[in-house]
């Protein structure tokens, strides 16, 4: 029996009816510490103080009731006085079985000693993981309730189970009111506007969503706010929900508002400056006409009408900025078309025979390009329209536009009688001319003049915003 007591991993010692220790097994002689040698003494004389009163009490219950009882250090505060120690030398957490057996008309004790270290352990850990646990929950709770903006977690369906302080701010509600509530309660569409549902648009496959909507306030006035919306599944909850972020921009959809307001207010007021602009410049053509039909001289005649055209053409430009959807830019296409239409109009008689054709990519010019740009027009075509084809001579003008780089290549073509063998266009000092090279040094272009079998005129405009840049 002795060799089977030793070869188990758990401590047993005997005391007979007169409170002796007669039996200790190998488990017991390598972990406890005794004053002395613990066979025939006591259990007081073999650990002295170590001995804890509510072991003694129970042994005696052993012996003289037959009473068996289980004390445990690791589930009392107080540690039992029979410490065994471990090899480490620390002290071991330990359950103590005091078993009562009769032996003839008395009762011996065997008490059973288990090690309850590990276990003991075990449920330390669990016990600071749950307070850490309890910690981390309650930081989440704090930050949640005192995020500067709303915050709510809502099921699928749209109802909210948690709202923050914040998100009560916004709504004017309180948290009892807003809790059980859903999201789509409190929106309040525009005029005509049916808004998708917030959780129609995350149940479509999408893991989050940001969108700006107006909700009722308690007051019953419109509140705008901007919420994001994240679908969170964790391994806590087999059912997935929404962490909605709600915050407050009512503040910027002011200042949008006044913006907007004060953008359409400036557009009006440059649309009626155009507008103005464009009138006095065709008052200014009308004067130079009536001044045209009271002149009598032919040179001082065409000069008028060639100054008249050259107002028309800057007004043109000014109705087109006036029609335009971008009031700072032109598109010189059509600019280009309705100019070269209006030149052909002007000397429509003497033109029955020429066929002039406009080809024009969509190029976009500010106010300082497309003024100098148009007098140009109006030089080269007025020139190849009055001079190229004299008589009743036919043939061809074609003009066009074409974009290159971050700019624009203009070309005015004739086939008609171009200019005399050996004559330099350049040196004839023509108003025109002068005129176009000083114009196209205000462009920074390039102007090139080429003869043969009628005229060729080519411009290129290196670039056609020049906002910054003095007309």
């Amino acid at each position: 029996m002795h060799a089977l007591w030793d070869s188990v991993e758990f401590g047993i010692i005997v005391i007979d009816a007169q409170g002796v220790l007669t039996h200790c097994n190998r488990w017991v002689r390598r972990h406890a510490r005794f004053l002395a040698d613990p066979l025939g003494a006591t259990l007081a004389g073999a650990f002295g103080a170590d001995l804890n009163p509510r072991l003694g009490a129970a042994i005696e219950q052993a012996l003289r009731q037959g009473h068996s009882s289980r004390l445990s250090s690791a589930l009392h505060p107080s540690p039992l006085a029979l410490f065994v120690e471990g090899e480490d030398g620390v002290r071991m957490r330990h359950a103590v079985d005091v078993m009562s057996l009769a032996e003839g008309d008395h009762h011996i004790c065997v008490l059973q000693i288990r090690d309850m270290s590990e276990s003991y352990r075990r449920e330390a850990l669990l016990r600071r993981q749950a307070q850490q646990l309890q910690h981390s929950e309650q930081r989440l709770a704090a930050t949640l309730a005192n995020a500067p903006i709303g915050m709510a977690l809502s099921t699928m369906a749209g109802r909210w189970t948690y709202v923050n302080r914040a998100l009560c701010d916004i709504l004017g509600h309180s948290a009892e009111q807003l809790v059980d509530s859903s999201t789509s309660h409190h929106v309040l569409p525009l005029p005509g506007e049916t808004p998708t549902p917030l959780e129609q648009s995350l149940q479509e496959g999408k893991s989050n969503c940001q969108i700006e909507q107006r909700w009722r306030h308690h007051s019953g006035a419109a509140v705008w706010v901007r919420i994001t919306a994240t679908r969170v599944s964790d391994a806590a909850s087999s059912t997935p929900y929404f962490i909605l972020q709600i915050e407050s921009i009512d503040e910027r959809k002011r200042r949008e508002a006044e913006l907007t307001e004060a953008l359409e207010e400036k557009e009006t007021l440059l649309r009626e400056v155009y507008h103005r602009v464009k009138n006095n410049l065709q008052v200014i053509q009308s004067l130079l006409s009536l001044k045209r039909n009271s002149v009598h001289d032919d040179n001082a005649r065409a000069a008028l009408a060639e100054t008249a055209q050259r107002v028309r053409s800057m007004a043109l430009v000014h109705e087109k900025l006036y029609q335009s959807q971008q009031l700072s830019v032109v598109d010189l296409a059509d600019y280009l078309r309705d100019l070269v239409e209006q030149l052909k109009e002007a000397l429509g008689s003497r033109l029955r025979a020429v066929q002039v054709t406009v080809q024009a990519s969509s190029v976009q010019a500010d106010l300082n390009t497309a003024i100098p740009f148009g007098l140009v027009v109006t030089e080269l075509v007025s020139n190849s329209l009055k001079h190229a084809f004299p008589g009743e001579r036919a043939g061809t003008l074609q003009v066009a536009l074409q974009r290159e780089a971050e700019g624009a290549v203009l070309t005015v073509v004739d086939d008609g009688v171009g200019f005399a063998a050996g004559v330099d266009p350049r040196q004839r000092q023509s108003l025109g001319l002068k005129l176009v090279d000083s114009l196209v040094r205000q462009l920074d272009g390039e102007f090139s003049i080429r003869n043969a079998q009628g005229v060729q005129f080519t411009l290129r405009l290196p670039r056609l915003m020049r906002r910054g840049d003095t007309a």
